[in-house]
């Protein structure tokens, strides 16, 4: 009976290993994906500008 319940303890004490590992490795991957749609913003916004100077450059070079 004693090596039944030392078992037992030791199987319940990997399955809290395992639930605690599991919510670090959830509460992680929710921060790769807010700095995932951060860098998309950035990238975004990286696009506009080279666009916008993009047509900023051909409007000067046909006034000038």
């Amino acid at each position: 009976l004693g090596s039944i319940v030392s078992q037992a303890n030791s199987n319940l004490s990997f399955l809290d290993e395992n639930s605690r590992l599991a919510d670090q490795a959830s509460k992680e991957l929710g921060n790769v994906r807010q700095f995932q749609y951060k860098a998309q913003q950035a990238q975004g916004a990286a696009n506009l500008s080279l666009s916008l100077l993009g047509q900023l450059q051909k409007a000067a070079g046909a006034a000038g």
